[in-house]
């Protein structure tokens, strides 16, 4: 009986644990990294394709993006909706982006 308790204990304690250290493992909630800026251009203008590679990129692949074609209303629509789940674009680079996709892949 003394056995079967100890075997009993040691049975919990790892299947306690063997599910809190996989958890541990995967990094749970961590946040995701801040994106990056991507450089301006020589004008000083933002680019465009670089903020669409380092910030669409972030939730999907570029042939999700890219397979798209759009008028600069719809570009505007869709990149307010990505902004509203969540995309880090400040102003300018919302700007940046809608035009970048609008000249890129029209409708």
């Amino acid at each position: 009986m003394r056995r079967s308790v100890k075997i009993l204990a040691i049975s919990v304690v790892a299947f306690t644990l063997l599910p809190a250290s996989a958890l541990a493992a995967c990094g749970g909630d961590t946040p995701q990294e801040e994106p990056t800026t991507p450089a301006a251009t020589a004008t000083g203008a933002l680019d465009g394709a670089a903020l669409v590679q380092d910030r669409c990129t972030q939730c999907h692949d570029l042939a999700r993006v890219e397979g798209k074609s759009e008028s600069p209303e719809e570009w505007t629509s869709i990149v307010d909706s990505m902004i509203a789940r969540g995309a880090q674009l400040d102003d300018q680079e919302r700007q940046a982006v809608i035009d970048y996709l609008s000249e890129q892949f029209p409708d």
